[in-house]
């Protein structure tokens, strides 16, 4: 099961709301379904490029 949202620093740290709000929405879909271990901003970056990339 997927992090809930209260848990996942995605949705909790300030940094990393605002930069998953900018992702498109089908990256940020997958990142959600994942349920990645997403613990930085770094972390997340790297997660969504990598996202993107496959899409490409």
């Amino acid at each position: 099961m997927p992090n809930q949202p209260t848990q996942n620093p995605v949705f909790t740290h300030p940094d990393m709301k605002q930069y998953f709000d900018t992702l498109p929405k089908f990256v940020q879909e997958t990142i959600t379904q994942s349920g990645a271990s997403l613990n930085t901003l770094q972390d997340l970056k790297a997660c969504a490029e990598n996202v993107m990339k496959k899409q490409g």
